[in-house]
C-alpha cells in the first residue's frame, strides 16, 4: 500500500463542525459588505447546522502546516512520529481555531492564502541546493512571537476583562486612550488563541529544536499566522497566566505519555 500523502484534508476533522457551533459567536457580512461584524449564533444554526452561505474558517489553517512539513521533506503520514498527527489535529480543530464566517469571505482567504503559498514555493525553487546547518539559538515559544503582537492586538475593536464576580470574561470596546498610549494596559496580557508552544512542540516532535534547522522562511510562515489579528486577544494577565500554566502542564504530560510509549 502507499504512503498518504499530507494534505490539508489530513489535519481537518469533520467534528470540527459540531466544535464551532459550541461558540457563541460568529461573523456576518455588514450591511454595507464592508468586511464582517461578530453576532450570536443562531439556535437554528445549533440544531440544524451551518447554512448554506456559510463556512468554518481556521485561525491557524492547515494548508500552512502542510507546507511547513513539506519544506522538512515531509510529505506523507507515515514521516510523521506517532502522537504528532494528533496533536496538529487536535491544535487545527480546537474551538478557539475556528469561527463561522461568510463562504464569500472564507473563498477570498482561502484564495489569497494559496496564491501566496504557491508565490514563496516559487521563490523556494530558486534557493534550492542551499545547504541548512542544524545550528542557532534553540526554538522557544518566544521565537515565534513577533515584537509587533502587541500593536496588532491594540489595533482590535475589542478586549476582554473579567465579568462582574470575576467568574470568566466579558467582551468591552478597547479604550481610544489604549489605543493612543500603544501598551497594554496593566494587569491584562496578549493571548495568543493558538498558542507558540504549541508549535514548538510539534517541531520538537520531528527532531527540529534549533532555528539553524529551519530556513528563515519557514520560521517567517509560522511566525505570521502566530502573530496575525484573529490569533490575538487582549485578556486578564490572570486568565492569560493560568491558561498557559494549564497548557504547558498539558504539554509536559503529553511528553511523559510519549516517553512510557517509546518504552513499551
Amino acid at each position: 500500500m502507499s504512503p498518504t500523502p499530507i494534505t490539508r484534508e489530513t489535519f481537518i476533522d469533520p467534528s470540527h463542525l459540531k466544535t464551532v457551533l459550541t461558540q457563541d459567536t460568529m461573523y456576518v457580512l455588514r450591511d454595507d459588505e464592508e468586511g464582517v461584524e461578530e453576532v450570536p449564533i443562531p439556535e437554528s444554526f445549533k440544531k440544524v447546522g451551518i447554512p448554506e452561505g456559510y463556512s468554518v474558517d481556521f485561525v491557524l489553517d492547515p494548508a500552512t502546516l502542510v507546507r511547513s512539513l513539506a519544506k522538512q521533506g515531509i510529505v506523507t503520514e507515515d514521516q510523521l512520529e506517532k502522537g504528532l498527527l494528533k496533536d496538529l489535529k487536535d491544535t487545527i480543530n480546537a474551538s478557539d481555531n475556528l469561527k463561522i464566517i461568510p463562504t464569500s469571505v472564507y473563498e477570498s482567504k482561502r484564495e489569497a492564502q494559496d496564491e501566496a503559498l504557491e508565490n514563496s514555493d516559487e521563490e523556494d525553487d530558486d534557493d534550492e541546493g542551499e545547504e541548512e546547518e542544524p545550528t542557532g539559538p534553540p526554538i522557544t515559544r518566544a521565537t515565534f512571537i513577533s515584537p509587533t503582537h502587541i500593536a496588532t492586538a491594540l489595533s482590535q475593536k475589542t478586549m476582554y476583562k473579567l465579568a462582574d464576580g470575576g467568574e470568566g470574561v466579558k467582551e468591552v470596546p478597547i479604550t481610544k486612550s489604549v489605543k493612543k498610549a500603544g501598551v497594554i494596559p496593566q494587569g491584562y496580557s496578549v493571548d495568543f488563541i493558538v498558542d507558540p508552544a504549541t508549535i514548538v512542540k510539534s517541531l520538537a516532535k520531528q527532531g527540529l529544536v534549533t532555528e539553524g534547522q529551519l530556513s528563515e522562511e519557514l520560521l517567517n510562515d509560522l511566525k505570521e499566522p502566530i502573530n496575525s489579528s484573529d490569533n490575538l486577544k487582549i485578556v486578564p494577565t490572570s486568565v492569560y497566566e493560568a491558561k498557559l500554566a494549564a497548557l504547558e502542564a498539558s504539554l509536559e504530560n503529553d511528553d511523559d505519555d510519549d516517553d512510557e510509549e517509546e518504552e513499551e
